[in-house]
Formats: C-alpha cells, sequence, structure tokens
C-alpha cells in the first residue's frame, strides 16, 4: 500500500512545473517550484506564486491528523 502511494505521489511531482533556481546570477543544478511565494533575486522582491496543490497538502497533512486523508 504505502510503496502504490509513493509511486503516486512521485508521478504527481515529476508533473509539476518545476524551473533551474537562479541565485544571484548562478543557476543551480538543482529544480524548483515555490508555492505561496516566491522572493525574486534579481528584482530584490517577493512575488506571488502557484497555491500549495490540494493533493500535495493532503499528503503532507495525511500522517499528522487524527482523520483520514480522504476526508
Amino acid at each position: 500500500m504505502i510503496a502504490d502511494e509513493e509511486r503516486l505521489l512521485v508521478g504527481r511531482l515529476a508533473r509539476l512545473p518545476l524551473s533551474a533556481f537562479d541565485f544571484h546570477g548562478y543557476t543551480a543544478r538543482g529544480r524548483t517550484m515555490s508555492f505561496g511565494r516566491h522572493y525574486d533575486f534579481a528584482g530584490r522582491r517577493l512575488e506571488e506564486a502557484e497555491h500549495l496543490p490540494g493533493w500535495l497538502l493532503r499528503d503532507l497533512a495525511a500522517g499528522t491528523l487524527p482523520i483520514p486523508p480522504e476526508a
């Protein structure tokens, strides 16, 4: 059961529009995505970003709440 859930989560994460992380002109190897707010280092400002997907929020909270994730 857990292996199936992990495959589902990895598949969903793989479909997110991740992009290279640029920090003061240096492009990191990893790819990232911001939720809620994103700091633009070039413009030195905080910008709006995508909302945290409901499925990710549910999966993150599933292990901490005393109710089933489907609820």
